[in-house]
């Protein structure tokens, strides 16, 4: 188990469990509920040397556990830099996100102090500095200046823009950190793609700045003195969309569409004009026939009407008599007047 895995409370209590320094006993207790770490008070308040002993001892492996827990980022990033190829590249779960192009010591690979040359092997991150600075932003001392230079200017050779420090893993680059070996922006930005440095890598101001926003501190960075393997390109996974809570829609009434008569069911133009001429014609002869008076009938004729083709019309004396203009004239009565003069 590595000291990053352990809380420095479960870690006290550990240890408090293991050496058996403490006798527990009846009495007050410090109580650390959150870890379940009990401590008696009359043990924290003894003046016994071994008490005390060991009390520091507790404190060392707290702090030591605290220390690694906040140096360790965890990062999927990792970044690897040829000296054959004179590139760097960053990759992303073993899978390549993004090259660029470096320049490593002019010297060759070693980590001897005065030697300035580059180390190799694994080393990480363990600060950045140059945070938001103008690119050509001169940094002394890693610390930054009112200074700026721009590209290739001439009898300039500075550090510039951005530093990503870098500390040593193994025996063959321990002394990494202490020599200063960066990862930096430089104004000689012709000499990049060669070997040309006293010792860090080199890079373009606009690639240092690209780097630092993508890799965090803790971030392994490992030297190689050949050539790069090959590398899958890395393609970022299809962003999930989540549905979000929102608010049902409105119902939208249906529109009411009115259906407009089709060619079979439309009436031609000429069969139409037929239609209101015969209703116009109607409309004049009805008009016309209540205008005209009908002739008057007298009452002789609607008696001889009224007594067509009974019998009392057979042999009756002074029976009266319709000449034929007469007879049409009764024909034409209205039903109603018909049934009035019957007898």
């Amino acid at each position: 188990m590595n000291l990053p895995d352990i809380h420095p409370l479960s870690l006290c209590c550990f240890a408090v469990q293991k050496l058996k320094l403490i006798r527990l006993h009846r009495g007050s207790w410090v109580d650390f509920t959150r870890n379940s770490v009990r401590i008696p008070v009359s043990f924290i308040e003894s003046n016994s040397m071994m008490n005390r002993a060991f009390v520091f001892i507790l404190c060392l492996l707290a702090g030591a556990a605290m220390a690694a827990q906040e140096t360790t980022a965890p990062s999927s990033e990792e970044v690897l830099i040829s000296v054959a190829d004179q590139r760097l590249v960053l990759l992303h779960d073993g899978e390549l996100v993004s090259k660029y192009r470096v320049s490593t010591s002019k010297f060759g690979v070693g980590d001897s102090f005065c030697s300035y040359k580059t180390p190799t092997g694994k080393l990480r991150v363990c600060e950045k500095i140059g945070d938001s600075l103008d690119p050509g932003t001169v940094i002394k001392n890693r610390s930054a200046t009112s200074e700026i230079i721009r590209v290739n200017a001439p009898g300039r050779d500075p550090i510039v823009t951005r530093i990503l420090w870098l500390e040593g893993l193994e025996n063959q680059n321990q002394n990494a950190r202490a020599r200063g070996i960066y990862i930096h922006g430089t104004p000689e930005e012709r000499t990049i793609g060669e070997p040309k440095s006293w010792g860090c890598i080199r890079m373009r101001s606009s690639d240092v700045m690209e780097l630092f926003e993508q890799v965090p501190v803790g971030t392994q960075v490992t030297i190689i003195p050949g050539h790069l393997p090959h590398l899958e390109k890395y393609h970022a996974p299809e962003p999930v969309l989540i549905a979000a809570n929102m608010p049902p829609a409105a119902p939208v009434a249906p529109a009411i569409s009115h259906p407009q008569p089709s060619a079979a069911t439309a009436p031609a133009a000429p069969a139409v004009a037929a239609t209101k001429k015969i209703a116009s014609e109607s409309a004049t002869a009805s008009a016309g026939s209540k205008s005209a008076p009908e002739p008057p009938v007298s009452l002789n004729q609607k008696v001889a009407h009224a007594l067509m083709g009974s019998i009392l019309m057979a042999g009756l004396p002074n029976a009266p008599t319709l000449n034929p203009s007469q007879h049409v004239a009764a024909q034409s009565l209205p039903s109603g007047e018909k049934s009035a003069e019957k007898p």
